[in-house]
């Protein structure tokens, strides 16, 4: 939203200060709706560009575990299949409930 407001601004803003203006309006208790309207912008193109950054960041983490720079598929497949689990204590078996009496 910093980014949008800099480029738009009709006086010459940075990044930083646009930034700081819009942690102000945050601090006022004002929604991120709110915000883009009284700063003269829609919200919606900047929630789809945060969107858009954040499949590219998982698509690069996906890339970097693909060409084994990261955990391995056999990592994730041990810990699915829950082999961590045996050193783990087995519950007691569960009392048997007692028979009611007659009515």
């Amino acid at each position: 939203m910093a980014e949008h407001l800099a480029a738009t601004s009709q006086t010459p803003m940075t990044t930083e200060q646009a930034l700081t203006k819009v942690e102000q309006l945050r601090g006022e208790k004002m929604g991120w709706g709110r915000i883009a309207k009284d700063l003269g912008f829609k919200l919606g193109p900047v929630i789809s560009k945060v969107e858009r950054s954040e499949t590219a960041v998982r698509t690069a983490d996906r890339e970097v575990i693909e060409r084994g720079e990261g955990k391995s598929k056999a990592d994730h497949l041990e810990k699915a299949s829950g082999a961590e689990r045996k050193d783990r204590l087995d519950r007691p078996e569960r009392a048997a409930r007692p028979e009611r009496p007659g009515r």
